[in-house]
């Protein structure tokens, strides 16, 4: 009887570990990345980088933003990892011109529609960028600090 116990008891305490490893789980995520304006017009202005970040690793990211008279900004991108997996993500924020010249854009943005590795993930961060301009070819970087919730 002792002996059947300790199965039942062993059992249970085994199920519950994987019922608890099968929750969905959030991570932080913390990335920073280089890039160049690619292009400027009516609609706003593209985006391209490189970067590296907690939970992708060294990715690329190609995007687009559109920045309205009142200072507000809104935009989306796609990152890609080494391993082809990809996510995007919308941004909503501010933006302003700094003293030198150079314009910050403050947004939070929602990470969504993953493939490869990221299917299923979401996450939201905040996010400081600083571009040189706006003329294709500037130069830009940003820092990112959220998190990614993973699927169960």
């Amino acid at each position: 009887m002792r002996r059947v116990l300790h199965c039942v008891v062993s059992a249970a305490f085994v199920l519950a570990a994987w019922a608890a490893s099968a929750q969905a789980q959030t991570v932080p995520l913390f990335e920073q990345c280089k890039g160049t304006v690619q292009s400027l017009g009516p609609a706003g202005l593209t985006f391209a980088g490189k970067g590296r970040a907690t939970v992708f690793g060294l990715y690329t990211v190609e995007g687009s933003a559109t920045p309205f008279p009142d200072g507000t900004i809104l935009g989306g991108d796609t990152s890609t990892t080494r391993d082809g997996a990809t996510i995007k993500s919308e941004f909503a924020g501010v933006y302003q011109v700094l003293d030198s010249g150079k314009i910050e854009f403050r947004v939070t943005a929602h990470w969504g529609q993953g493939t490869g590795r990221l299917a299923g993930v979401t996450g939201e961060a905040e996010i400081v960028a600083v571009l040189d301009g706006v003329t294709p070819g500037s130069a830009f970087f940003y820092d990112t600090i959220g998190t990614l919730t993973f699927p169960d």
